[in-house]
C-alpha cells in the first residue's frame, strides 16, 4: 500500500498526459504543508508517493513535505518527469519518467538525473511506437554504462 500525495503543475505538456488536469498550478485543493502531512498520518500508512504534475516545479514545499514525512519515519518515492535536477534530499526511490520522442518533449530531459540514479531507483518509459521503442533500448543500454 502507498498513499500518494499529488502536486499540482507541470513544466512539460507531454502528447500522451494521462493527468491533464494536474498541469495547472490551480487545480486540486491548496493546502498547507503540515495539512498534507496530517492528511497522509490520517490514512495510516507509512509508505508515500509524491508525484503531480511535476512535484519537483515547488521546491520549498517539497522540502518541507519529505522533510516532515522523513521525520517521521516514512518510506517515500517520487515520482518525477526527468526535466527537473533531483534535490540532494533523503528519498527511498525515484522514479524518473524518461520521455520519449512521442511525448513532445525528449528534449528536456537532463541526463544527469538518470546518471544519478541508484539502485533503489527507476526509469519509467511510455512507449507509443516502434521509434520509441528503440530509443528505449538505447538509453537503456546508455544507462549500463
Amino acid at each position: 500500500y502507498t498513499t500518494f500525495v499529488r502536486f499540482a503543475g507541470c513544466n512539460l505538456n507531454c502528447e500522451y498526459c494521462d493527468t491533464k488536469y494536474a498541469r495547472r498550478t490551480d487545480s486540486g485543493t491548496e493546502m498547507e504543508i503540515f495539512d498534507v502531512y496530517e492528511a497522509v498520518r490520517a490514512m495510516g500508512c507509512k509508505k508515500v508517493t509524491i508525484t503531480g504534475g511535476e512535484p519537483l516545479i515547488q521546491p520549498e514545499d517539497f522540502v518541507k513535505l519529505t522533510g516532515i514525512l522523513r521525520a517521521n519515519d516514512y518510506q517515500i518515492s517520487v515520482e518525477t518527469n526527468g526535466s527537473v535536477p533531483l534535490v540532494g534530499i533523503d528519498i527511498d526511490s525515484w522514479v524518473v519518467d524518461y520521455k520519449l520522442p512521442s511525448s513532445g518533449e525528449q528534449e528536456k530531459m537532463l541526463w544527469n538525473n538518470i546518471k544519478s540514479l541508484r539502485d533503489s531507483d527507476f526509469v519509467k518509459f511510455v512507449i507509443k511506437d516502434k521509434r520509441d521503442f528503440r530509443y528505449a533500448v538505447a538509453i537503456k543500454q546508455d544507462i549500463k554504462k
